[in-house]
């Protein structure tokens, strides 16, 4: 049957029995097939995502004939931009349709496979000869493994890496090796079970409820570390085409940094968000992506902000989308926002993106539940009539953990005047996640202050730390830390900067002074973070482009 006469068994089914009635979603998939066989590949596009988009309200998103739909979209997206010449243009989609195969049927499973060789050959159609090898070597070694050595599949994939034989014959270093010690990684550092298949390691979060997935081939290097928060981590310097990307996995969340707008607007003239962060988290981008769908929601909003703040939102899951994570629940908060601000959206718009579509589809049916807290307007009015209330007993049952030089009704009206919160959040402030730790405060009339910490492990102590601050001036000074020596690059450090950090935040202080280092006025928490040389670099070089917008 010719184009015309898909095209009316079409229509006729779409009239009889509507548009999600299984034979009106066969006849949509003939006439798309129809259509990519005469290279009419944007009207093709179109019926296979809406062919798509009915799987999806019909089986949902984790059914084997929505994963093959996908992978056929996938197809034709990439045929359409070959046409173009811009193949590079397909690539992401495709390694979804793979990402959304191995989850749905496994590893092992010859769609799988198939998926995983078309993607490795939209790489080499792209100009990414070594990822391509990297992807064939891998998937012929599995195809031999599941399918054997004379299945169709094993001998297509060998034929196309036998075609990338003007290469070198070895590349740079043993992937398997690299993987075995990333998955050591995983276990040993963070406690977490990853699984190593088809040359990429992937590794379950259970906290945040979404699967890490790294391709070996893109990982320059991995280094075991800590947060500023003291946590360990594993920050990876991973590869991106001529640069590299920050990726930092911790037991309960992953930190990445948010995509360039550049890659996410369809824009002729370069957009930057001035005020964007270098890194975030995943657990920050969903609680971003909900705030911005509360801003966007709200009468009287500013319009411009509210722009500025849904394009800091989607670059930042773009920026999670990159290593594998689906960022559903971020997806649905983000979408909500959209649709309450898209007629006034004030910066350019987003180009067509089929990956993001697909998770919008797979996101639709989430129940979106508020995390985020409510303004904290009232929490801060009790916090100071809390203060207002304080006597010498709210001081003496902090002992010994918060000990006062001179503890009388004086330094209690001192602390009043001076300290706008109650002395049980200031020790919890400074001393969380410091067992065996206490520290002496000093109030003084005129403003100023000073505390001494000393954190003990069995009579001897483990770290000093003191600090000196002034609310006249609003800043806090570091006068000394010392560590001692068998704890040193244990995240203790780290932890007592982070706990600063947040102490003179909560105090209402500006500015953290080293006066040992001559570093001067910074968050010091982040000093030195990541650890890698070339990450910190990244991270914290300047930003550059044309125009802003403030999120």
């Amino acid at each position: 049957m010719g184009i015309d006469g898909l095209r009316r068994q079409h229509d006729d089914s779409v009239r009889t029995l509507g548009e999600d009635h299984p034979r009106t979603l066969a006849a949509c998939g003939e006439l798309a097939h129809a259509y990519y066989r005469e290279r009419s590949y944007v009207e093709a596009f179109g019926l296979q995502e809406r062919l798509l988009a009915g799987v999806v309200r019909l089986v949902g998103a984790d059914d084997h004939v929505t994963v093959s739909t996908l992978a056929n979209l996938a197809s034709i997206w990439f045929a359409g931009w070959l046409a173009d010449d811009r193949p590079e243009q397909a690539v992401p989609l495709y390694e979804l349709a793979v990402a959304e195969r191995r989850r749905v049927s496994g590893a092992d499973d010859p769609g799988t496979l198939s998926a995983r060789n078309d993607l490795a050959t939209a790489y080499l159609t792209s100009g990414r000869a070594e990822r391509a090898a990297a992807a064939f070597e891998h998937t012929l070694t599995d195809c031999l493994r599941v399918l054997g050595e004379g299945h169709e599949l094993t001998g297509t994939v060998r034929a196309n890496l036998d075609s990338l034989k003007a290469l070198p014959a070895s590349r740079e270093r043993d992937d398997s090796a690299l993987a075995r010690e990333i998955a050591a990684a995983f276990t040993e550092v963070l406690g977490l079970r990853p699984t190593v298949d088809g040359g990429r390691v992937s590794v379950e979060i259970p906290a945040i409820g979404e699967t890490l997935s790294l391709p070996v081939c893109d990982v320059k290097r991995v280094t075991r570390s800590h947060t500023p928060m003291g946590d360990a981590a594993l920050e990876f310097v991973m590869i991106d085409g001529d640069d590299v990307r920050p990726l930092i996995v911790l037991a309960d969340d992953v930190v990445f940094a948010p995509e360039d707008p550049v890659r996410v607007l369809q824009s002729p003239i370069p957009v930057v968000i001035s005020d964007a962060p270098r890194l975030i988290s995943h657990a920050e981008t969903v609680a971003a992506a909900e705030r911005f769908a509360t801003a966007a929601g709200e009468s009287g909003a500013d319009l411009d902000t509210v722009s500025a703040r849904g394009l800091l939102v989607r670059c930042e899951i773009a920026g999670a989308l990159r290593f594998g994570l689906r960022s559903l629940k971020a997806v649905a908060w983000w979408q909500r926002g959209w649709e309450a601000c898209a007629d006034d959206w004030s910066l350019p718009p987003f180009p067509k993106d089929p990956v993001w579509d697909h998770l919008v589809r797979c996101g639709s049916g989430l129940t979106l539940e508020s995390a985020v807290a409510a303004p904290d307007a009232q929490d801060r009015e009790a916090e100071r009539q809390l203060v207002a209330a304080l006597t010498v007993a709210e001081f003496r049952s902090l002992e010994p953990r918060l000990l006062v030089g001179r503890l009388d009704e004086e330094f209690v009206e001192i602390w009043k005047s001076l300290v706008p919160i109650t002395p049980a959040m200031f020790t919890e402030l400074l001393l969380d996640r410091l067992t065996g730790a206490q520290a002496e405060i000093v109030l003084y009339p005129d403003g100023a202050g000073s505390v001494d910490l000393v954190l003990r492990d069995g009579g001897e102590n483990r770290a000093v730390l003191q600090l000196r601050f002034d609310f006249r001036t609003k800043d806090i000074t570091m006068d000394e830390v010392r560590i001692a020596a068998d704890a040193r690059g244990s995240g203790l450090f780290q932890r007592l900067q982070f706990n600063t950090e947040r102490l003179a935040g909560a105090l209402g202080l500006d500015a953290i002074r080293i006066l040992a280092t001559g570093a001067g006025s910074l968050a010091f928490a982040k000093a030195g973070f990541p650890r890698d040389r070339e990450l910190y670099e990244k991270v914290n070089k300047p930003a550059t482009g044309q125009g802003s917008g403030r999120a």
